[in-house]
């Protein structure tokens, strides 16, 4: 539980804008973002600066390796710097808890690295529906914008 609330003092992969894409079984059983989505949350510019880190679990197919380009064509055309990251969870999870903004995917880590979170100013997070629940979790912090 210390690692999880306390980032340590030598972390030093700190970015101020960090995207998490979380795909993997999650293309499976279709509860990925849609790549527009993201591009239109993008499109808004809502990034602190010019540089974005993408966080995500190391491409495993095809269909990913799509979705990954297609964001990072929309960003090279917006003139904003990529920056990837696919690391241990604890080291995604801490990249995402430091950032001031943060997009969360519709992944449990990356709700998490935004409740613990001290220096996330702008919590994205997905509005989504999914049938028979009532969730409430869709607002991890009060500074959420659901998209």
């Amino acid at each position: 539980m210390y690692d999880i609330l306390n980032t340590p003092k030598y972390f030093l992969k700190k970015y101020n804008n960090v995207l998490h894409l979380r795909l993997e079984d999650f293309v499976t059983h279709n509860l990925y973002i849609k790549v527009d989505r993201i591009i239109n949350l993008l499109n808004k510019n809502i990034l602190t600066d010019n540089t974005l880190c993408i966080v995500f679990k190391k491409i495993s197919n095809e269909f990913e390796n799509k979705y990954i380009n297609t964001i990072c064509t929309f960003l090279k055309k917006k003139n904003i710097n990529i920056v990837f990251e696919s690391n241990d969870v604890i080291t995604d999870y801490y990249i995402m808890k430091e950032s001031k903004l943060l997009i969360c995917s519709n992944s449990t880590l990356s709700w998490c690295a935004a409740f613990f979170s001290e220096k996330n100013q702008i919590c994205y997070f997905p509005d989504y529906n999914i049938k028979g629940m009532n969730s409430t979790c869709k607002s991890p912090v009060i500074n959420t914008i659901l998209y």
